[in-house]
């Protein structure tokens, strides 16, 4: 989103914040195996961090009246990360080789938003855009992303220790939106 605000643009139009550079991360892994039979084995893990940010760590030291280690964007850039990953993989051991499926989902999903006027005002300084003609432009964007990957893998390893050759064949698909 784009805003022009009236009046030349001070000191006072950014939000001076200390310690926006604060991170909260939490993280969980669970796995668990399963022995079916003699030769095949299920394992289950699962995978979770969420972070939340409370802003890009910079310096605008430049800027008049701004210490040395203050950030002064004039929008918050919090942002929230969250990511799970699931997996289940079957291992059969056979006589001359093992077979292995491994099954992954994952979900990837981040909220937050970026200051972008200096961005957008160094571009126009170069390319004559017209951004900084307006008194006190200001632009920011909404960082919105959710993804989730399927992916598939099936391997048939070689498992003779009286060859001389090892060998792995394999396929792999993965879908992602």
């Amino acid at each position: 989103q784009i805003i022009a605000i009236p009046g030349d643009c001070t000191e006072n139009d950014y939000k001076n914040k200390d310690d926006v550079n604060d991170e909260e991360t939490t993280s969980l892994r669970l796995g668990l195996l399963w022995n079916i039979s003699e030769t095949l084995e299920g394992q289950f893990s699962y995978q979770y961090q969420n972070q939340d940010t409370g802003g890009r760590q910079m310096n605008n030291e430049y800027l008049p009246n701004i210490g040395e280690y203050e950030n002064t964007m004039r929008f918050e850039e919090d942002k929230e990360r969250e990511n799970n990953i699931f997996n289940v993989t079957f291992t059969h051991k056979g006589e001359f080789a093992s077979f292995i499926s491994s099954t992954s989902y994952s979900n990837y999903s981040d909220d937050g938003q970026r200051d972008q006027t200096d961005t957008l005002l160094d571009l126009s300084d170069q390319g004559g855009w017209g951004y900084e003609e307006f008194p006190a432009f200001v632009a920011y964007t909404d960082d919105e992303r959710d993804e989730n990957i399927f992916t598939q893998e099936f391997r048939l390893i070689s498992d003779n220790p009286d060859s001389r050759w090892d060998w792995i064949v394999g396929a792999y698909y993965s879908d992602g939106d």
